[in-house]
């Protein structure tokens, strides 16, 4: 069975529109249409000026990466980037789809903790809490992966004092994880 990707009624028309092309292209089995359409996805991304349209699609990356992971491998540094953003939003956007993907792509997503600082000193907690949640899925596969970030590491240290007690918990089982895994 055919699993079709929802389109959300927040989407601008644009977004809607390649989505549509894109569910068509899986219907037939058509893998240069998906392609096609999976490219001038990841170009929304890069529309700096155009937040309703860069947040569309990003939003619907996080939907495909749910039914359909390995059409995104190629889309994976391009999300990576994303975790650099300013908004909040997009970075949530980007740990979302990482976290759907990390199964599929485990290298691939492990590359993303250099770039996961800026998630872990959002002012939003919501954003730091899913972060945390991606790194300790990153250092239960590869502990001593972590180690080598020094950077990361002192985050971590600084968000196990964070003042919501379940992003601080989190965090201290993910230093606990990493110094038990790299004695």
């Amino acid at each position: 069975m055919i699993k079709m990707i929802k389109i959300n009624s927040f989407w601008v028309n644009e977004v809607k529109n390649i989505i549509n092309g894109l569910n068509e292209g899986i219907k037939q089995k058509n893998s240069e249409v998906v392609k096609g359409y999976l490219l001038e996805l990841m170009k929304l991304l890069n529309e700096k000026y155009n937040y309703e349209l860069r947040s569309s699609a990003a939003m619907a990356f996080v939907e495909i990466s749910e039914l359909y992971p390995k059409l995104l491998k190629k889309a994976i540094p391009i999300i990576i980037d994303l975790l650099n953003d300013d908004d909040s939003f997009m970075i949530s956007y980007a740990i979302n789809t990482l976290d759907n993907l990390f199964n599929e792509f485990p290298e691939e997503i492990k590359l993303s903790i250099k770039n996961m600082k800026k998630s872990l000193n959002t002012y939003d907690p919501s954003v730091r809490k899913i972060a945390l949640s991606l790194i300790k899925k990153i250092a239960l596969k590869f502990p001593s992966y972590l180690k080598n970030y020094e950077e990361i590491l002192s985050e971590l240290k600084l968000t196990s004092h964070d003042l919501d007690r379940n992003i601080s918990s989190l965090a201290n089982e993910i230093i606990k994880l990493i110094e038990e895994k790299n004695l």
